[in-house]
């Protein structure tokens, strides 16, 4: 990415195209992914995340102010209760402004700023509910459980010794009959 033009992010952002929520209970309960940006400039900047939706996102921080080579770590998540909107349908976009008076804290800088930000980036978002993986943990669950009687089977088979559970649950029946 040529940085030099302008409008172009200076700031490097991880994931750069796509930012997946992806969870077996997505709409269900607050879902969460990161991004991380870095400074690639040698001076400060602010940085700005707003979404398409706030009713369906929370962004944490939604502003900041980056060092030269530093970094943040912002926590995107997917508000339970919201029905699951098709992927790419929404996006995060990702605005930078250099630092022109160090006084002055990232809120106070943004709604001060006139005119469009030096630079921006969106970064769309993928939604997956893991339905397979969910499916694939019952399958393996049942095929325990029908191990687990298959085993039992061929113990009474083989004439075995029966085991305490055994044992205990035959005196409950014989005092039942009582």
């Amino acid at each position: 990415m040529a940085a030099d033009k302008p409008g172009d992010l200076k700031i490097q952002v991880e994931p750069s195209e796509k930012i997946i929520f992806q969870s077996r209970k997505l709409g269900e309960e607050a879902v969460s992914a990161n991004l991380n940006i870095k400074n690639i400039t040698k001076e400060k900047i602010y940085f700005k995340v707003k979404c398409t939706s706030n009713e369906m996102f929370r962004i944490r921080p939604p502003i900041g102010m980056l060092k030269p080579g530093g970094d943040c770590q912002i926590v995107c998540t997917f508000n339970p209760g919201k029905s699951v909107p098709e992927s790419s349908k929404h996006y995060f976009a990702i605005y930078q402004q250099k630092v022109t008076d160090e006084k002055k804290n990232p809120r106070q800088a943004w709604s001060e700023l006139k005119g469009d930000p030096e630079g921006m980036k969106k970064v769309y978002i993928e939604f997956k509910k893991d339905e397979e993986k969910a499916e694939a943990k019952d399958d393996k669950k049942e095929n325990d459980d029908k191990k687990e009687d298959k085993d039992k089977s061929k113990e009474k088979d083989k004439g075995e010794k029966p085991t305490d559970d055994k044992k205990a649950d035959d005196k409950d029946r014989e005092k039942e009959k009582k």
